[in-house]
């Protein structure tokens, strides 16, 4: 589901919807013991502020 809102909002470039989707998603993966995702979800995040800059 999160993957969904994700989606159109990366396609939009609306940065304010990005990054919580992202940290919803990275807290999903921890929540889950998936370490590789979560840190995939966090790096995403930071090229996603960078990107905005």
């Amino acid at each position: 589901m999160l993957d969904e809102a994700l989606e159109p909002a990366l396609a939009r470039r609306e940065f304010q919807m990005i990054g919580p989707i992202r940290a919803a998603c990275a807290e999903a993966a921890w929540l889950a013991g998936d370490t590789t995702r979560t840190l995939a979800e966090a790096e995403a995040r930071l090229s996603d502020r960078r990107s905005a800059a």
